[in-house]
């Protein structure tokens, strides 16, 4: 048994912290103590629910008040005897460095990096994370990365030993793999039986490519509809170019969903249009749910979808050739089948919460 602190500085809905909550659930399972350290948020609901399998929560605001931050994780990492500290984000790693600098206990620190870094950051705001991750990274003992590509990113920006920096690929719970289809969803939309059900699920913003997807998507709005899960601030931009395109009545907008899952499972196609996303959780999930998948072949989306066999890839971006694949798949219920069997493969011998835990286990 472990007793592992994990210091978060976001609580919003995003990858980073639907990944921490993954953690803390599964190495608590484990009988190990586990313990969280998060700022207030709007993910914090949610964090809470780690209560129920034994994680203390510890809410305190790591971005706004580092000194105060650091005397109360100092003092809980001797009252709890902490042996690891695993951080998320780049102010956590700053503070999960300090803290192993002046603790008299001898603690294993390690962090995951989320994102990509040429993409996420610029300007000013690139340098200070610079000059913070490269002091941070100095003392961490191992650096988890998402996918390969975050891995390559990583290391050659900081200029990091290779065996420092190790691949631990995005995890899904096993309630992606078992959950079964109602199918009520072309009830609740009105769908004829005949037509596609096309998919994408996450926040609405230029990131993530749903502009792509609704213009590649607008020669098919006889045989499919499509459905858009999420909110974000390209909804209303989104709504109106839907509106041009005369499309609008088969583009289905439903928001924020408590049963995402029980949703995509329903669905024909998923496609993940992103124009970066270092390993998108939602589509591994979407794979693991059987359904056949499209995505930009961009980062880490190309290690999971192998084009032809796991999925199909297109250049993100490319209307044209999304809509090409997207055909495809409209037209071709064999390549569906298959597709849906080998990316469900796929990840569940790559991709779940179990290899995931497993695979950070050997480095903690």
């Amino acid at each position: 048994m472990k007793n592992i602190l994990h210091i978060i500085d976001h609580c919003e809905y995003g990858g980073a912290e639907k990944h921490t909550f993954l953690l803390c659930k599964e190495f608590a399972k484990r009988k190990n103590k586990v313990i969280l350290a998060c700022p207030p948020g709007n993910f914090l609901g949610k964090f809470k629910e780690l209560e129920n399998y034994g994680v203390k929560i510890i809410v305190v605001d790591v971005r706004k008040h580092l000194l105060k931050s650091f005397k109360m994780l100092k003092k809980n990492i001797s009252e709890n005897s902490i042996d690891v500290i695993h951080s998320h984000m780049y102010r956590a790693d700053f503070l999960a460095a300090l803290l192993k600098i002046t603790s008299k206990r001898k603690i294993i620190v390690v962090t995951t990096i989320h994102n990509m870094l040429d993409h996420d950051t610029s300007g000013l705001k690139k340098i200070l994370y610079t000059v913070i991750a490269k002091f941070s990274f100095f003392f961490i003992d191992r650096i988890f990365t998402v996918s390969a590509k975050v891995n390559e990113t990583t290391r050659k920006y900081f200029k990091l030993n290779k065996a420092k920096v190790v691949t631990v690929l995005n995890g899904i719970e096993n309630d992606a793999l078992v959950v079964k289809s109602n199918n009520l969803l072309r009830k609740e939309l009105s769908i004829d039986a005949g037509k596609i059900i096309i998919c994408c699920t996450g926040s609405l913003n230029d990131r993530k490519g749903q502009e792509v997807l609704i213009k590649a998507f607008a020669p098919f709005k006889k045989n499919a509809v499509l459905v858009l899960l999420g909110v974000g601030p390209s909804e209303n931009k989104l709504k109106e170019l839907a509106l041009n395109l005369d499309i609008f009545d088969e583009i289905f907008f439903m928001g924020y969903r408590n049963n995402v899952l029980e949703i995509v499972k329903q669905c024909d196609v998923y496609v993940q249009p992103s124009f970066w996303d270092p390993l998108p959780r939602a589509m591994l999930e979407a794979m693991g749910l059987g359904i056949p998948t499209i995505g930009s072949n961009v980062d880490g989306i190309p290690e999971v979808i192998m084009s032809g066999e796991t999925g199909l890839l297109f250049q993100p971006g490319d209307v044209k050739e999304l809509s090409k694949r997207l055909e495809t798949l409209i037209s071709d219920e064999e390549l569906r089948k298959r597709l849906s069997k080998n990316g469900r493969k796929f990840i569940e011998e790559h991709c779940t919460i179990e290899k995931m835990c497993d695979k950070i286990d050997e480095y903690i």
